[in-house]
């Protein structure tokens, strides 16, 4: 049986581009989606005076969800699951299937190794963190991330992704 429930308060979006997905209700022609660096899904934005940009809501977007818009489709044989937590510090956890292998993998395909001053590690969780983060340390400057530093805007514009600032309000 179909599940209606899950679109309650959305409505269908259709881009420009020609995407097409789930929004909020409150869409209006003129607004633009966004890939916004460290959120999975993309983002509705409004445009206001002065450059920022509200923000109506999130969406689903085959096609640009899962670091498509920044990263590019994934190779051939490639998917996303998401998979039930293993403790409950996470709620899903997305993870990426090679059909071909099937394997599974946290590791994205389309990433290349960590750079050699990086390291992941593991940490506790505390209040406030992230629930999904992956935590990164560099190991000459002892700078912590709770992101993956091949996805800041540093290492995506030598990729050739268009990357810049914005006020969300």
């Amino acid at each position: 049986m179909l599940n209606l429930n899950i679109i309650s308060g959305r409505t269908f979006l259709r881009s420009v581009e020609g995407h097409i997905g789930l929004g909020p209700a409150g869409a209006r022609p003129g607004d633009q989606l966004g890939a916004v660096l460290g959120l999975g899904t993309p983002l509705l934005l409004r445009p206001k005076r002065g450059g920022s940009f509200q923000v109506v809501g999130d969406c689903y977007i085959p096609g640009l969800n899962d670091a498509k818009a920044l990263l590019g489709p994934l190779p051939g044989g490639w998917s996303v699951q998401w998979l039930a937590p293993l403790n409950d510090r996470r709620d899903r956890l997305p993870v990426l299937f090679n059909s071909e292998t099937e394997n599974l993998s946290e590791e994205d395909p389309r990433l290349a190794d960590l750079p050699h001053d990086w390291e992941e590690f593991e940490r506790e969780w505390e209040y406030g963190d992230a629930r999904n983060a992956k935590w990164f340390k560099n190991t000459k400057t002892g700078r912590i991330l709770n992101s993956d530093p091949r996805m800041h805007p540093e290492a995506l514009k030598p990729r050739g992704v268009s990357v810049r600032e914005i006020e969300l309000i």
